[in-house]
């Protein structure tokens, strides 16, 4: 692969070579002369659409999750955060010592790796606040207590006031059975910045688990306001969330 130079950029075939455009910029390399018919039927690549048939899996379920925990991510600048996560789900698939490679599942892997996974491209919650709140995943109970204390820090300049919204995100295996999202909208104070987290305390959130089988989640996100004339103005800057802890019923 290599780089196309400034004022020259093209996209497309010529004699072989492909010019294509990736995240931002252009790059050129040789056409490959396999097939898709050679790719599907050949025993050499095997094992190459084990690993296709697993990222397929990973991208489908990261695409559901998005979509579920969409009460977080709708105003944040989300970046490449899709990518990311369906790298995650990726190697959560992959760490499944239960199956074998092409047939291993999301919830026979670690899917604690999810935990501290920031939504966000620009902001993160990890540089504003002192550490992260705790979080007890009851899946018997279905019921999750988070722990909220601690002061804010480097806060957006403009920002008088913030608020704190968490909540439940579960999604079942195949994607179909379960996908839902439990949070306080609507109930979310709108706090001074010197109140910290700490008027929030613990926190018990009861969900519905319907299949045994299912990825649950615990996220929080923050959101920034200045003071005006007519109350808190909510600012486009610092607004972020992070996954708190993940579980399910098949973890080891």
């Amino acid at each position: 692969m290599a780089r196309q130079s400034a004022g020259h950029e093209f996209e497309g075939t010529v004699d072989g070579v492909c010019f294509y455009k990736m995240n931002g910029k252009h790059y050129a390399r040789r056409k490959s002369s396999l097939t898709g018919e050679q790719f599907r039927k050949r025993p050499e690549f095997v094992n190459s659409r084990k690993t296709a048939s697993e990222f397929g899996r990973a991208t489908s379920l990261s695409q559901l999750y998005r979509h579920v925990a969409w009460s977080f991510l709708y105003d944040m600048k989300t970046g490449y955060m899709p990518s990311y996560l369906t790298g995650v789900f990726q190697r959560i698939i992959q760490s499944d010592e239960l199956l074998e490679r092409g047939d291993r599942k999301l919830l026979n892997g670690k899917v604690g790796l999810l935990k501290g996974f920031e939504l966000a491209k620009e902001y993160q919650v990890s540089d504003y606040v002192e550490s992260l709140p705790t979080v007890n995943i009851l899946t018997e109970e279905q019921v999750v207590e988070f722990g909220f204390r601690g002061s804010l820090r480097h806060v957006p300049q403009r920002a008088t006031h913030f608020s704190i919204r968490y909540g439940v995100v579960l999604i079942s295996e195949d994607g179909e059975k379960q996908r839902q999202c439990w949070d306080n909208e609507g109930e979310e104070l709108i706090v001074p910045i010197e109140e910290g987290m700490d008027h929030l305390g613990k926190v018990r959130m009861a969900y519905e688990q319907k299949y045994e089988e299912v990825l649950v989640t615990a996220l929080m996100g923050i959101r920034y306001y200045q003071l005006g004339t007519d109350g808190p103005v909510q600012l486009k800057e610092g607004a972020c969330g992070v996954v708190l802890g993940a579980s399910s019923r098949k973890e080891k």
